[in-house]
């Protein structure tokens, strides 16, 4: 989690999973991670393993 919305919008997602019997861990980010945005890691994720840094 990287900011208040993202522990907001997990909250929703544990109380769901909390009733279908599946536990939540909540992980805070890194302060140097926070800003990196899980659109450009899944991006990056894509892209050949030769095209990444």
């Amino acid at each position: 989690m990287c900011n208040t919305t993202d522990l907001w919008t997990e909250c929703q997602l544990a109380a769901m999973n909390q009733s279908l019997g599946v536990p939540t861990v909540f992980l805070p980010a890194q302060p140097e991670l926070a800003t990196v945005s899980s659109t450009a890691l899944r991006t990056l994720g894509r892209l050949p393993s030769s095209a990444q840094p």
